[in-house]
């Protein structure tokens, strides 16, 4: 892996990114904490995020996903991330990646963030419309539940606001011992 060090007076930086005409495939940014490259990451998303999700020191997770995440572990729930079951389509293989799957309950949990609701979000930069974004969903949920016959749950985290994500898991997540969850430490965790 370069970092930013290794290409310093190469004239390949611009801060935050690397000159995208130069770039084979999407926008290379470097990681301002690590200095590593970051490949096929979006704008959008280092705009969103106001990070660049970096695989070298940070997990990639959102916001959302880090809270939930951080639920999960308080309450001590054995659960898989980004889960992926293959599938094969009109003769064409893929996948449905799920954000959580709890697999001694049988949940498969997803984390609904603003383009999931929104129109447009994406669009803009080339990505999936909010009609494109739902129906996927629709199938993923349809998949969930008649093919691998799991219960599907998904939590609206269109803000990325701990109040909100925390009301939010329980309304949804009343199967899980929510009485003893320490929501302060929940936080701090997501914030770490």
């Amino acid at each position: 892996c370069l970092t930013m060090k290794d290409q310093e007076g190469r004239g390949g930086f611009s801060p935050p990114f690397l000159n995208m005409a130069k770039a084979k495939s999407g926008t290379v940014f470097y990681c301002q904490e690590c200095g590593s490259l970051v490949r096929d990451k979006s704008i959008h998303t280092v705009y969103q995020r106001k990070y660049v999700p970096c695989p070298y020191c940070r997990d990639g997770m959102s916001y959302p996903e880090r809270y939930v995440n951080a639920f999960l572990a308080q309450l001590n729930i054995s659960f898989h991330r980004q889960y992926m079951v293959p599938f094969e389509k009109e003769g064409k293989r893929s996948h449905y990646k799920y954000d959580f799957y709890d697999e001694p309950r049988g949940i498969l949990l997803e984390v609904h963030g603003l383009q999931h609701f929104a129109p447009d979000v994406f669009k803009r930069i080339g990505g999936w419309s909010l009609e494109m974004i739902q129906e996927r969903d629709r199938e993923k949920e349809r998949f969930a539940k008649e093919v691998l016959h799991l219960q599907y749950i998904y939590l609206d985290c269109r803000k990325s606001e701990p109040d909100w994500i925390r009301k939010e898991i329980i309304s949804k997540l009343a199967c899980y011992p929510l009485d003893g969850v320490d929501w302060g430490k929940v936080r701090q965790d997501a914030n770490t």
